[in-house]
């Protein structure tokens, strides 16, 4: 199977689980860009999607912090892609990484860590094997590298840890209905802060 990129639609996915959404708009030309932006509002995020391309920060597709019709026009036309997505320009304090793997031998893996570009370099990142109750997820994700800061004393947004855990429990659940048809779910960057948990963009990987 082929990687393909897209955003995890805001929905109820289970009850009392629930992935949380930058708005996100696909425009197919710089008039609808444009469009999209003033109905978001500024300042806004633009990212180049073309098929084929994954990490999208990778190849300059990604434009950010752009406030106005001029910005968003000039960032469509560095893209060059056949199509944008335009999101809003969401802020926080932290980025995380959560997602699924496929370990051999062992089947399915929740994984969550520190996230954003840098996630390759910082390497750390807890895994849990699927099934997983909530208690077991929270438990060990106070322990990790990303746990000490949402846990710890210098962290003034309570609420985002739940949020995160509610992510991580929706992931196992889309997982499980999935089974053999999934290799890996990549959500990241997923902001963290006064608004929660946000999920900023996702990569999918069927199996091959």
């Amino acid at each position: 199977g082929e990687a393909w990129t897209g955003r995890v639609s805001a929905r109820r996915i289970w009850p009392e689980t629930i992935v949380t959404t930058v708005p996100t708009v696909v425009c197919a030309t710089a008039t609808e860009a444009i469009a999209a932006a003033g109905q978001i509002g500024y300042p806004v995020v633009l990212k180049g999607v073309a098929h084929g391309i994954a990490h999208k920060s990778d190849h300059g597709l990604v434009h950010l912090g752009l406030g106005d019709a001029n910005a968003v026009e000039r960032a469509f036309a560095a893209a060059g892609t056949p199509a944008v997505i335009i999101q809003s320009m969401v802020k926080g304090e932290l980025e995380a990484i959560a997602g699924i793997t496929r370990a051999d031998g062992t089947g399915l893996i929740l994984l969550a860590g520190l996230g954003g570009i840098h996630t390759e370099a910082i390497k750390e990142v807890t895994m849990w094997a699927i099934p997983v109750n909530r208690e077991a997820v929270e438990l060990k994700l106070q322990t990790s590298a990303l746990g000490r800061i949402l846990y710890g004393p210098r962290w003034k947004h309570p609420g985002a840890a739940g949020a995160l855990i509610d992510i991580l429990m929706a992931l196992q659940i889309a997982a499980v209905s999935l089974g053999s048809h999934l290799h890996a779910i990549d959500v990241n960057p997923v902001v963290l802060g006064a608004n929660g948990a946000i999920a900023v963009d996702a990569l999918v990987v069927p199996t091959p």
